[in-house]
């Protein structure tokens, strides 16, 4: 039977779509007015790092050898992505002038363009997923995913940091495995994993769900990215060298208990903060001889042994209570929105190094929870929570707080992570509702 529209149904689904086309516009316009603040600060930050590989392996050089501000510390794949805008700058930078530090600036350019489509790519999946785009609810899902993330995408902006990318890919393989492609979310998320690790924690979703050939995909595209791909720049064996190279630097971060911190919004990072001595002063706190005034929050100091044991048992707590929350077969909008939110929040908390603008991916668990109270109303304390919680993440940076020692001491107590605590539990806690209340939602589609 052929669809039958309504009079006045078609303007009704135009009307929505036109608010949220206007308000991603609205986004594309305040990131493009942000971008000379942005590009002025992050070539001479992380993306510094980025491009300094990425052109080291446009001639098959050592990307670990610099230990300066140029210091290389992922896959060597991901020094491969970064060849295109290496060479980019290389080829623009040079016409106008022989200077590396004019190729950088030109390359971040369009590094902070790659950035901003990341962000709103992520978005618009994120909204996706939520519910069909021509709905009402779809721009105030949009509004507050925003309102949840913007700080941490000005945080990343400013930094040139690789973790809106990675987002975006980390999404697009959950949009991707909601829509029977698991295959091509599992390649996505093996992208996403093999310049920063920790996506590798979706794959407990996806073993929940059983979708053994999306696991079986990312096993596949992952040892693809780690041995093939990079022996086409460094050979096989020079491949295999970088890589040990890489596993030493990261074993000793993953088992090692730092005797300072930056300090880390994770739960690993705030037990060894609060369970030993150390310093957990922020990195801005460094003088002109390098050291760094100390901030101590500890309530005890343990043995360093005892400490790890400590934080590992409180990250495999947290593995379980996802793993209890998770459904074999849900497959409503609002229980696959609800549990992704969940996985990235478990994404951060378990994360041994943490730090503020991870918590971009915060967008995520705020749309679930947002699409919640909006289908089922939620509890006075539910909304009260929420609130809370979106005042810890949204407004504890440096311009709310002030450049005080107030601001450190939040930062040092976990500030963002008591935020993403928050978060994640109230998720756990709508997902376990969803159980047992029928709450009225849409297949995913």
């Amino acid at each position: 039977m052929p669809d039958i529209t309504l009079p006045g149904q078609s303007e009704k689904r135009a009307a929505p779509r036109l608010c949220l086309a206007i308000f991603f516009v609205v986004a594309a316009g305040a990131m493009a007015a942000y971008a000379p603040k942005a590009v002025e600060a992050s070539y001479n930050a992380d993306f510094e790092r980025y491009y300094y590989a990425g052109s080291v392996a446009l001639r098959g050089g050592d990307i670990y050898e610099a230990t300066d501000d140029k210091q290389f510390k992922y896959f060597p794949v991901f020094a491969q992505l970064m060849m295109p805008v290496a060479y980019y700058g290389e080829r623009h930078g040079c016409e106008c002038h022989d200077s590396y530090r004019y190729e950088l600036r030109v390359a971040a350019w369009l590094w902070y363009a790659i950035l901003c489509a990341s962000f709103l790519g992520s978005l618009w999946l994120v909204i996706s997923l939520a519910k069909p785009i021509c709905t009402k609810e779809a721009l105030l899902l949009a509004v507050i995913a925003v309102a949840f993330s913007a700080r941490f995408f000005v945080a990343n902006a400013r930094n040139g940091q690789i973790n809106l990318p990675v987002m975006f890919l980390a999404v697009l393989g959950c949009w991707l495995a909601t829509r029977k492609y698991e295959k091509l979310g599992g390649a996505a998320i093996a992208l996403a994993a093999c310049i920063k690790f920790m996506p590798v924690v979706l794959l407990l979703w996806f073993a929940r769900r059983g979708w053994w050939r999306g696991i079986g995909a990312f096993l596949v595209t992952t040892l693809f990215l780690l041995l093939v791909a990079p022996a086409a720049t460094w050979g096989f064996k020079g491949n295999v060298e970088l890589l040990q190279r890489y596993v030493d630097s990261r074993h000793k971060m993953v088992t090692g208990v730092p005797e300072d911190e930056a300090p880390g919004q994770s739960a690993p990072s705030l037990a060894n903060r609060l369970l030993r001595k150390v310093n957990a002063a922020s990195l801005r706190r460094i003088d002109e001889e390098g050291n760094r005034a100390p901030i101590y929050i500890n309530i005890l100091d343990l043995p360093p042994q005892l400490v790890h044991a400590v934080a590992v048992a409180l990250v495999l707590l947290l593995v379980v209570a996802t793993w209890r929350a998770l459904s074999k077969n849900g497959n409503d909008n609002l229980t696959v929105l609800l549990e992704i939110g969940v996985m990235f929040t478990l994404l951060l908390l378990i994360s041994p190094e943490a730090r503020k603008a991870h918590y971009v991916t915060t967008m995520i668990p705020a749309a679930g929870a947002t699409l919640w109270l909006l289908r089922n109303g939620g509890g006075f304390y539910d909304r009260i929570w929420f609130v809370f919680a979106f005042l810890l993440l949204a407004f504890s940076s440096q311009g709310v707080l002030g450049e005080g020692d107030f601001y450190d001491y939040a930062n040092a107590c976990g500030i963002i992570a008591l935020g993403g605590g928050i978060v994640f539990i109230l998720l756990l806690h709508f997902l376990k509702k969803a159980r047992t209340e029928s709450i009225p939602a849409d297949p995913v589609r």
